[in-house]
């Protein structure tokens, strides 16, 4: 019998609370703090500043700037906080992690411009990514064109599940299977990214990509019948496969912060794209600034 979601998020509370440490990120735990390793029981404070952009996929959605990036960690001995995300690796050997962990979903940045998504953006990992219901043909043509204003709140979820590393020769492979623990749209999501790095160790190319569920693309991409300002259609999304590809690079400077550049380009499902309130079938964040670690 398969385990359910919500059994493993009850599993993982648990564990926070009975825990007071994150996980190892090495078999030899650091204990020096750096920007690729925290020390055990130390708290890590930073902030990036540059320039940066994130664009919206959304009809008259407004592109989001990314100029003050603030960022938050903590790795004990199995409890880890990373921004956004927390967890409980509650297995670990030389070359796999399994984890319990709370995440957010990420589609909610598009529709709230201070979504907490578009504050704590972690720059070496990726974010995020219908069919139409009613008459056949373009849905262009059969619904209302409807802008992010007219719509009705889509809400802040928290993702939970499970998260397995892989360390290679060269480079991590990471699989995340989630499920909603917040009850709003009771949706499923899985992420999937291979990280290796490229021309030497400053560079890194990850490739990868997010599946979502019905539940959790309609919730998010599809329109109600009560979004409709006349009679026309609805639009009922159906699960989306959106892949994505992206490259970092990090420098450390004289005075030992960190220069930084990101580029990821994802490539949204045509089930989101054809949307009515979509007008793009692609979402690219860009960044370039300096990382200052206290």
């Amino acid at each position: 019998m398969l385990i359910s979601f919500k059994s493993i998020s009850s599993i993982f509370l648990l564990l926070m609370f009975l825990s007071a440490s994150g996980r190892l990120l090495a078999e030899e735990p650091c204990q020096k703090e750096s920007d690729d390793c925290t020390a055990v029981d130390t708290w890590a404070f930073g902030v990036a500043t540059g320039l940066g952009i994130r664009t919206n996929p959304l009809v008259d959605g407004d592109d989001i700037p990314l100029v003050i990036l603030p960022s938050i960690s903590y790795y004990g001995d199995n409890f880890f906080i990373n921004n956004l995300d927390f967890g409980y690796t509650f297995h670990q050997s030389e070359e796999w992690m399994f984890s319990l962990l709370a995440t957010p979903s990420y589609d909610r940045v598009f529709f709230e411009r201070w979504d907490v998504g578009n504050i704590l953006v972690n720059l070496s990992a990726t974010d995020v990514g219908l069919t139409a219901g009613g008459d056949t043909g373009d849905p262009r043509d059969n619904l209302t064109e409807i802008t992010g204003y007219e719509l009705k709140d889509r809400k802040f979820s928290i993702l939970g599940g499970l998260e397995i590393s892989k360390l290679l020769e060269q480079g991590e492979i990471q699989f995340n299977i989630l499920s909603d623990l917040s009850d709003i749209h009771s949706g499923n999501e899985v992420r999937f990214a291979w990280t290796r790095p490229i021309f030497n160790r400053q560079w890194q190319s990850t490739i990868g990509f997010t599946w979502k569920d019905k539940a959790m693309t309609d919730y998010y991409y599809g329109v109600d019948a009560d979004e409709i300002v006349d009679n026309r259609a609805a639009y009922q999304a159906k699960d989306s496969f959106s892949p994505f590809i992206r490259i970092a690079w990090k420098q450390q400077s004289t005075d030992g912060d960190f220069w930084r550049f990101g580029l990821e380009y994802q490539k949204l499902d045509s089930s989101i794209s054809d949307s009515p309130i979509v007008d793009k079938d692609y979402v690219i964040t860009l960044f370039f600034g300096k990382q200052f670690n206290f």
